[in-house]
């Protein structure tokens, strides 16, 4: 279980997150307009642990121009049999992804945001 309250980036500043709610495999931390939500589901065969980081803000509708409340969400999951593999394996892969996303300022997550595959 996370700290309460965690420290992360909100909008490329660092800010502290206090939990707001706590559930069976989940946990919700905010700050402002963000908030990361932590979750694990078990099956009889596998472990499905995410980690989501959320923000919200009013924006106009390009037609309408009314004001309406919006939210977008980054996550990873990590989807794994019961057994198989190493917490270590498992940490270097969560790494690789990363260090993809992340690679050349970050050019490999604009080609995912611009809808390359």
């Amino acid at each position: 279980m996370y700290a309460d309250p965690i420290t992360a980036k909100a909008n490329n500043v660092d800010a502290s997150f206090v939990k707001t709610a706590l559930g069976v495999g989940t946990s919700t931390f905010v700050y402002n307009d963000y908030s990361v939500i932590t979750k694990q589901n078990v099956t009889a065969s596998r472990f499905r642990r995410e980690i989501r980081f959320t923000s919200a803000k009013v924006a106009a509708d390009p037609v309408s121009a009314v004001n309406t409340r919006k939210g977008a969400s980054a996550y990873i999951v990590i989807d794994e049999p019961r057994d198989g593999f190493s917490d270590a394996e498992l940490l270097q892969l969560t790494k690789d992804l990363c260090d993809f996303l992340t690679r050349s300022t970050a050019a490999n997550t604009s080609k995912l945001l611009l809808g390359e595959y």
